[in-house]
Formats: structure tokens, C-alpha cells, sequence
């Protein structure tokens, strides 16, 4: 293992519903890449800890990582709902998980170290590192996620990685609703047009810029159902490695057999 901070995402966890500004998304992802290396470590089950100067070191504006303004984001944590599907090991059923992204935190003012609860469920669903080789997991450098400045280029980013190949192009194909669906984005732009110009485009052009993905993406990935665009085909590049460890990277298709590479 290398010293980088990978989050082994599972991939019905990066299809997720929930839609967080861009400091966030980077304070939710580090609960969770903390939670995956204090397990390893043998910390205590369902918790994970983190320093207020690992906050500064992704965080970088002082309004933003003071200790009132990560408290206020944590207690926000907790009304917020995040909702995943998976498959249930025991009964092999498809079910839905709906909690909020933390059950609860308290913050040492001595030590300056928070330690973040985080629901049984969702725990054990991040650190199940077996049930991710067989059913499919991202790897996620967080120091180039972090280097995003949009909410939706992190997401979109996250949800490209699921399907890329290392320096190969591949086509991968959404349907409108289930990207709406995936950013909690339902009634907000509701026209593809402003969905286009608001979501896709700025998050395009930025992980072209700074991502280390190459995304091409015109009108001719643009499908359309009478009048209206129903799908459209991102042209994926990817120049960042998937492999940062020794175990190989399993990857499992969608619950949605419309999703995925065209």
C-alpha cells in the first residue's frame, strides 16, 4: 500500500442519492476513507476519527474549517438523508438504505479531534472489503477529488470512474432521470437544456481540466426519445490508475442494464 488516501468506494454507495456542496461531499468522503483505515487498524466498530488539522489540509478557507462551522455541517450530517440500493447478502433480495449520513459526533476541545458515529449499516457496507472484491468497488484518489471546486464534478467524476479503464476510451451511457436521480436533482433544472449548461457542461470542461479524465462529449451524445433528450454518452478517457494495491479491482455491472458503457 502506498501513503495516498484511496477510498474504496462500493459501487451501489457511488450511485447513492444525495446532493451536498463541494466541502461537503470532501468532509463526507474523508468520515468515510477514515472510517475504512481506522477499521483496518483495528479501531471500534461504527466510529471514525478526525483531527481538526486533517480538516485544515482539504479544507482551506478558515470560515469553513473553524470548529462552529464543522459542527454545523456535522449536525446537518445528521438530518441529511443518504439512500442507497444494495443486495442483501442473506436473503439475496434488492433493498433500499435510508439513514443520515451520521448517526451522531462529539468534538475533544482539547485535543481537537472529532469522532464521528456512523450507522450500522453503512458501516459495515464501506468495510466489507470482501462483499466489495465480489461485488464491485471504485477506487477514489481523494487528493485529485478534492482538487474539484463543483459539488457535481465530484459526483460525476465518481460515478465515470465506476465504468473507466485505465488509458482506454470507453463510451458510458445514463439515462436523464437516474443522473437526476443519482444528484437529488429531480426538480431543479428540470429542463435538459439547463441541466446541460448548469451540471454536465461545468462539470465536463473541469474534469477535463484538473481530473485526469478526458471527456468527450458533443451533440452526437446526446440520445434522444421523440422531441427530448432521454440519454446521453459520455466518451471516457481515464488516465488514472485503478490499481493502488495489491488485491485486484473487481468490477460489477448495475442494477440498471441501461446504465453503464453504451
Amino acid at each position: 500500500m502506498n501513503n495516498q488516501e484511496i477510498l474504496m468506494q462500493p459501487n451501489d454507495l457511488v450511485k447513492g442519492r444525495y446532493n451536498f456542496t463541494s466541502i461537503e461531499n470532501k468532509l463526507f468522503y474523508k468520515i468515510l476513507y477514515n472510517a475504512q483505515k481506522q477499521h483496518n487498524l483495528g479501531a471500534e466498530n461504527y466510529k471514525a476519527t478526525l483531527t481538526s488539522a486533517e480538516i485544515q489540509s482539504f479544507i482551506k478557507s478558515p470560515v469553513d474549517y473553524v470548529s462552529s462551522a464543522i459542527k454545523e455541517r456535522l449536525n446537518m450530517f445528521q438530518q441529511s438523508i443518504l439512500e442507497f440500493d444494495y443486495i442483501d447478502e442473506e436473503t439475496g433480495n434488492l433493498k433500499t438504505f435510508g439513514s443520515g449520513l451520521i448517526t451522531a459526533y462529539t468534538l475533544d476541545h482539547d485535543e481537537q479531534v472529532y469522532t464521528i458515529e456512523i450507522h450500522k449499516k453503512l458501516y459495515e457496507h464501506i468495510t466489507n472489503f470482501v462483499k466489495m472484491q465480489q461485488e464491485g468497488y471504485s477506487p477514489i484518489n481523494l487528493a485529485l477529488l478534492f482538487g474539484f471546486k463543483g459539488a457535481y464534478t465530484q459526483r460525476i467524476y465518481t460515478l465515470l470512474r465506476m465504468w473507466s479503464r485505465q488509458n482506454q476510451e470507453i463510451e458510458v451511457k445514463f439515462k436523464i432521470e437516474t443522473l437526476r436521480s443519482y444528484l437529488q436533482l429531480d426538480k431543479l433544472y428540470p429542463s435538459y437544456a439547463d441541466f446541460k449548461r448548469r451540471v454536465l457542461i461545468p462539470a465536463i470542461k473541469e474534469i477535463n481540466k484538473v481530473g485526469n479524465m478526458q471527456i468527450d462529449f458533443d451533440k452526437t451524445c446526446e440520445i434522444k426519445k421523440g422531441r427530448k433528450v432521454a440519454e446521453v454518452v459520455f466518451k471516457v478517457t481515464d488516465f488514472e490508475t485503478r490499481k493502488y494495491f495489491d488485491a485486484p479491482l473487481v468490477i460489477a455491472a448495475p442494477a440498471d442494464p441501461n446504465e453503464g458503457k453504451a
